[in-house]
């Protein structure tokens, strides 16, 4: 039985996740970089816009209204995310002046209490699927699920730590479908790479983990897996992109340790200037999404006129042509 928590946790410390995937390729470590253009995205080299609001911002008097999921990844304890997510929802009550109206931890493949091989079959499972089968997807329809009705929401954001952001993904996907849909916002930290949607890459943020003296990257799962895709090249030939499928904007945050410890908090999580893990993956997921105008602030939608200084197209890949 998968676990589905819906209660607004309280503040704890996040503990190790022991996600491994041994039955799937970690590619190596070879760097590539591309143009930007090549992912169908701009780099993100603009500051946020503070003149004017884009025209999909709902206009109201009263506080715009969000809802706040973490999806966890396999075998993982059920206190993991509670950080990271009581940082966001307070983020956005505070800072955005919006009214977070639910607030839950997901657990799409089941928590460290449930068989560790079964979780990594289901996630192997759900990264295969094509683009159109999404809605066949296990850890997706456990998201929709716990989603219930969001109709009561203007933003619903996503949050998706290892296999959960595949689980977010898919989700995301099938309720973009349904009437009333709130506008869906999904930061995947230190997942591997699925396939996502070309109508939803632009509201995917995608954080990775790397050296804070040298920036590479060291999270191996999110070498796991491919954004690859073929379309058509020069003189109509078809020709392999590896960033056709990736999310829409590409994050290195330079934290200390690795893959369980991106929402660490307290020592020696900590950066020579006392910012913990946390801190530092907090600010990059809603960077340039809350913009100030005065004594006002208002939540953005993605685009690439607010795109987020420090977003790159540089990527990790099996080889120079598989991404």
């Amino acid at each position: 039985m998968r676990k589905l928590s819906k209660t607004v946790p309280s503040k704890g410390e996040a503990q190790a996740d022991g996600f491994s995937i041994p039955a799937l390729t970690v590619a190596d470590d070879t760097l590539i970089q591309l143009p930007a253009d090549s992912a169908g995205c701009a780099p993100s080299a603009l500051l946020p816009r503070t003149d004017s609001l884009p025209s999909d911002v709902p206009a109201a008097a009263s506080p715009l209204k969000a809802a706040v999921f973490a999806a966890a990844g396999v075998y993982t304890s059920p206190n993991f995310m509670e950080g990271v997510l009581e940082r966001i929802a307070r983020t956005l009550t505070e800072q955005a002046g919006m009214n977070v109206v639910r607030s839950a931890l997901l657990f799409p493949y089941g928590d460290w209490s449930s068989g560790l091989f079964r979780q990594i079959r289901q996630v192997r499972r759900d990264m295969s699927l094509p683009v159109h089968a999404f809605d066949r997807s296990l850890g997706g329809r456990m998201v929709l699920e716990a989603l219930d009705d969001c109709s009561a929401a203007d933003l619903l954001f996503l949050i998706g730590h290892s296999g959960g952001g595949v689980a977010a993904v898919h989700a995301a996907m099938q309720l973009r479908r349904l009437a009333g849909a709130p506008h869906i916002r999904i930061a995947q930290i230190g997942c591997p790479r699925g396939r996502i949607a070309s109508e939803l890459r632009p509201n995917v943020r995608y954080l990775y983990a790397v050296h804070p003296a040298g920036g590479a990257p060291k999270d191996p799962i999110c070498r796991i897996g491919s954004w690859g895709g073929w379309e058509s090249g020069t003189f109509g030939l078809p020709r392999w992109n590896p960033l056709k499928h990736a999310p829409g904007e590409r994050i290195p945050v330079p934290i200390i340790g690795g893959h369980a410890d991106y929402f660490r908090e307290r020592p020696p999580f900590l950066d020579q200037a006392g910012r913990s893990n946390l801190d530092i993956v907090a600010e990059n997921m809603l960077r340039g999404l809350i913009v100030r105008n005065g004594s006002e602030a208002a939540y953005v939608p993605p685009s690439p006129e607010n795109a987020i200084p420090g977003a790159q197209s540089a990527i990790r890949s099996t080889d120079p042509l598989d991404g």
